[in-house]
């Protein structure tokens, strides 16, 4: 089923039906990918790159995105 197709179908959902596929989804956020990202930051994985990051942004060398 392509992604077009799905789209489709979803809105022949229910309101119902719509709301337990969006608290399906929602629950998502928690997923492995997501704890192992949690672990990483509590672990100091990333704290060199954010570093460099806040290095770049006092240098200037960062702008907003449009």
């Amino acid at each position: 089923m392509s992604f077009a197709e799905l789209k489709e179908e979803v809105m022949k959902l229910t309101v119902e039906q719509k709301a337990e596929l969006a608290a399906l989804l929602h629950g998502w956020e928690d997923d492995d990918w997501d704890r192992q990202m949690k672990a990483d930051a509590e672990a100091g994985v990333f704290d060199e790159m954010l570093k460099r990051v806040d290095h770049d942004i006092l240098a200037g060398r960062v702008r907003e995105l449009p």
